[in-house]
């Protein structure tokens, strides 16, 4: 099982309140407990401005209607995406830390529109917000993720990865490109693959 990161973590599966890890139970239906599984390999790209790194989680996850994959587009075009949902706890637009996990709605901007972030901006990076929803402080190493149908079904595939963005948390932010780095993704993956039981 593997992970897209930036940054060196515990790996936390089926968070939805930070504040609250008991059980949230309503209409008789209670969402099981998040729980940590351990890390025992971390590879960050050699290239430190690309912002991104994998985790290899030492056993395999049993998926639940909480805990699931997010696709890799591997096998087809990327094409244009109209609409990207990110996902985190961070501080919200007035400075506030979220307990409960928080979705902003983004669009694509041209990469000219997030220059002000003193980075080269080039197919390594996507330039995604609105003008009310942004990711924010907090929320650096979250998916840049959009819906799209794949085998007759709506999937989840991560496109982005939370890099960089404005105080404001509202305007633009900087994204990496997870689709730029399929091949270095795969690799990692096909040269320190474990087969589990």
């Amino acid at each position: 099982m593997w992970r897209f990161t930036h940054h060196f973590s515990n790996v936390r599966l089926g968070e939805y309140d930070i504040q609250h890890p008991m059980p949230i139970c309503d209409n008789y239906v209670c969402k099981p407990r998040a729980f940590n599984v351990d890390v025992d390999m971390k590879i960050v790209h050699s290239d430190a401005r690309n912002d991104i790194g994998l985790l290899r989680m030492n056993k395999s996850v049993i998926f639940s209607d909480y805990v699931r994959p997010i696709c890799l587009l591997v096998d087809a075009p990327v094409g244009r995406v109209p609409a990207f949902n990110v996902t985190g706890w961070g501080r919200n637009s007035n400075g506030e830390q979220q307990h409960r996990l928080q979705i902003a709605h983004l669009y694509e901007f041209p990469k000219e529109r997030c220059r002000n972030f003193n980075q080269v901006l080039d197919a390594s990076y996507i330039c995604a917000g609105s003008s009310h929803d942004d990711s924010c402080e907090g929320d650096s190493g979250g998916p840049l993720s959009a819906i799209r149908r794949y085998g007759g079904r709506r999937r989840v595939f991560q496109y982005g990865v939370v890099s960089a963005g404005i105080r404001s948390c509202k305007g633009l932010a900087v994204y990496t490109n997870v689709t730029h780095f399929t091949d270095w993704i795969l690799g990692v993956i096909q040269n320190n693959a474990y087969a589990f039981a």
